[in-house]
């Protein structure tokens, strides 16, 4: 990439995280729970959510949105230690 391109790329970046990415967070958990419930019940027809976790940030976020709409005691989280071979349950 020649010095204009990546020129280019970093006044774009720049702008970009300058504007943000304009959302309410409470508004988006909220739409993402009240989908995931809906889904659940419509769709999925279960009253329980496995879930396998990497223990990245998408993992965690995952789990978090699950756990705030569905609630606890229906949510069950398994640690893919190693690959799909080595699970163990979340406490």
């Amino acid at each position: 990439m020649d010095s204009g391109a990546k020129r280019n790329t970093h006044e774009r970046n720049r702008e970009f995280f300058r504007r943000g990415l304009r959302l309410d967070p409470e508004k988006e958990t909220a739409r993402i729970c009240r989908s995931l419930r809906e889904i659940m019940r419509d769709q999925v027809r279960r009253r329980g959510l496995v879930v396998g976790l990497s223990g990245g940030v998408d993992s965690s976020v995952t789990a978090a949105l699950a756990v705030r709409a569905l609630g606890r005691s229906v949510f069950w989280g398994w640690r893919c230690l190693n690959g799909i071979r080595q699970m163990k349950p979340c406490d």
